[in-house]
């Protein structure tokens, strides 16, 4: 392979905390054959040595070049390991246009519960404790790879990120998990292990966080991959010198909740003798690591590839860190084809309908939504009584901050509203962007008197949506439901499972037998400012609302903090 054929090496520098390139290739490291990583490992250290800089990946299928007691699938058609040695590195900017590549599995759902029920046999015999199960999901691509990259890092921003691409190939990496990362003769891994899908809104996101921190069956399966994490250093680092720390620790992830923990130590060993101690990482093998390797070989059909393999840099000085390759796809360039691949760890008590959502879980990161939005809130200011239900909107917008890890400042939107003077009602419209700043937009307040017509939209929203449950500048769904609503003044959207949620500008309400009721939040719609006062008092209660409830409703009302109530009147 001729240096030319790198086009470009892009990496998340932990000591700069900043996204850099490398430029000024002086030269390709290649492993075509198992017996060439060692080697090339060797050549990236002494490159490092000379004040050079390297960034490359090692692929799953090197681990046999790493520990001949190791097995695996025959390799795909590409190298080993590839590294490409730079003279120096510069920052760089990932802003890129942004657009989702679609996937399909390559097995089917009874395939891999076959395939779980072969693993849980293996289990009962007592030949392993844990195996890490994967299978592959593919696509066409035609979009240019540095922008797919950026997308990836754009909804899911993470510390060890890697960029590869060659003329043939690129490789997108945006793995939240540490394989290992070296300073000096200090050397930490931070393996993955529990996993929980994110909520739609902030109370149900912290309820899965809170499952997962108390699940037994995830602590057993992180502490066992974390014994033998120690056990790979110890063949390393020396003696005493391994500690562990932050056990248990979960993490935010745009799509799931993660458990990690972490086990430093202190070694002199070379990169490749760190790489023939711990390669594969345990988190994507199982336990005992060669047993397991053996069954996925039987089992997995197709070849991991760079997919829980590792890409990483390395740095003069004896710096280095290197990801567990997950979240993580490989782009054939001349084919436009990409591959993705997911799975988990499997034990005795492993479900398999619920391993097979876990592992798609993984991929939502791939649809995940790539569109730049704020989040805003609409309030009425009185001259008399100031913001209306101010506590209420502030608390919604605390909330979806939080929800999206956005820098929230409390005091600086008390101030800002604060600065609102006029002898008139307006309609004040607050934006928060992602940075955490704040725009203030004024208007005169609309006159909302009137009977509201109402008609039923034409098609179901999604009930998992979360921009259905945070009140953010991307209201494709809303846009797209209003075009509908010829003779009348808005809809009255319905999820999938035909009950009622909201308008496209207000909450619902019914009133049945002198009470008010209104659709559940977990029904798929915005928890309104004026819903959350009048639930609170006790004004009005929760009920799940369907079509037929519209017709023998006494009344029908729209409500927000902006137009109050609103009486309406529904037609088909």
């Amino acid at each position: 392979m001729n240096c030319n054929e790198v086009t470009s090496a892009i990496f998340y520098d932990l000591s700069s905390s900043g996204w850099m390139e490398m430029f000024g290739l002086v030269e390709l490291h290649v492993a075509e054959t198992a017996a060439e990583v060692k080697p090339v490992l060797d050549k990236v250290e002494a490159a490092s040595q000379l004040g050079h800089f390297a960034i490359g990946y090692v692929c799953y299928e090197a681990a046999s070049g790493l520990d001949t007691s190791l097995n695996h699938r025959p390799k795909h058609s590409y190298p080993l390991a590839i590294f490409a040695e730079f003279e120096k590195t510069r920052p760089i900017d990932l802003s890129e246009d942004l657009k989702a590549v679609k996937l399909r599995e390559t097995i089917d759902k009874n395939c891999f519960t076959r395939s779980i029920g072969k693993i849980k046999d293996y289990l009962e015999k007592g030949e392993t404790y844990q195996v890490n199960f994967t299978h592959q999901l593919v696509g066409d691509c035609y979009e240019a790879p540095r922008n797919v990259f950026a997308k990836l890092i754009e909804a899911q921003p993470t510390r060890h990120g890697v960029f590869f691409e060659t003329e043939h190939f690129a490789i997108c990496s945006a793995s939240p998990e540490l394989f290992f990362s070296l300073k000096h003769d200090d050397v930490e891994m931070r393996p993955m292990k529990g996993t929980r899908k994110r909520g739609r809104y902030l109370s149900e996101d912290l309820q899965y966080k809170a499952e997962l921190a108390s699940s037994e069956k995830d602590r057993a399966e992180n502490l066992m991959i974390l014994d033998m994490v120690r056990n790979d250093l110890g063949r390393i680092c020396d003696p005493g010198s391994i500690k562990t720390s932050k056990l248990f620790e979960i993490q935010k992830l745009p799509t799931v909740w993660q458990q990690t923990s972490s086990v430093t130590g202190k070694t002199k060993a070379s990169l490749a003798e760190i790489f023939s101690a711990t390669f594969p990482c345990a988190s994507v093998t199982g336990a005992p690591k060669v047993r397991s390797m053996e069954i996925i070989s039987d089992l997995e059909t197709i070849a991991r590839g760079v997919y829980t393999g590792t890409l990483g840099y390395v740095k003069p000085n004896r710096e280095a860190s290197f990801n567990v390759a997950i979240r993580t796809m490989f782009i054939d360039k001349a084919e436009s084809k990409a591959s993705y691949g997911v799975g988990g760890g499997i034990v005795w008590d492993s479900n398999a309908e619920s391993e097979w959502e876990e592992s798609l879980l993984k991929a939502q990161l791939v649809d995940f939504p790539a569109v730049s939005f704020e989040l805003f809130e609409t309030m009425r200011y009185d001259p008399q009584q100031g913001i209306y239900l101010l506590e209420e909107h502030i608390s919604r917008l605390r909330g979806s901050a939080e929800y999206f890890s956005w820098p929230f400042e409390e005091t600086v939107v008390r101030n800002l509203l604060k600065g609102v003077k006029s002898d008139n009602a307006l309609r004040i419209k607050l934006v928060m962007m992602h940075s955490g700043k704040f725009v203030i937009k004024q208007s005169p307040l609309p006159d909302f008197r009137g009977l509201v017509r109402l008609k039923l939209a034409n098609r179901p929203v999604n009930s998992n949506n979360i921009f259905l449950f945070h009140k953010t500048t991307h209201r494709k769904v809303y846009e797209e439901a209003k075009k509908e609503a010829e003779l009348c003044d808005d809809v009255i959207l319905f999820n999938e499972k035909g009950e009622l949620t909201e308008t496209t500008i207000a909450n619902l309400y019914i009133e049945v037998n002198g009470k008010l009721l209104t659709p559940p939040l977990t029904c798929g719609l915005l928890p309104g400012a004026l819903r959350a006062s009048m639930l609170s008092k006790r004004a009005a209660s929760e009920r799940v609302l369907y079509k037929s409830d519209l017709l023998s409703a006494k009344d029908i009302y729209i409500g927000s903090s902006l137009r109050g109530l609103q009486k309406a009147i529904f037609s088909e």
